[in-house]
């Protein structure tokens, strides 16, 4: 009984020792992955920014003249030597 017992650990530690040692997913699929992961990112990274862009552009529909909103050098400018 002594001698199944053994045998049936030793089975049990070759198991774990081989399912340790051999990976479930390849090196290769990994990498894949990382890759289409990372391209992903890259993709909804340069949409948002488009988005944004898009929404923070100045919408020129002729209805705001900007003769209101002149001003002279002089005007603008600070006198700091009083």
């Amino acid at each position: 009984m002594a001698f199944i017992i053994v045998v049936e650990h030793i089975v049990y530690l070759t198991k774990f020792i081989l399912s340790y040692v051999i990976p479930d997913v390849p090196y290769a699929v990994k990498e894949q992955i990382k890759r289409e992961k990372y391209l992903t990112q890259v993709i909804l990274h340069e949409t948002n920014l488009k988005l944004v862009t898009k929404r923070l552009k100045p919408v020129d529909d002729g209805t705001v003249t900007s003769t209101a909103a002149k001003a002279t050098q002089e005007e603008l400018e600070l006198d700091f030597c009083k």
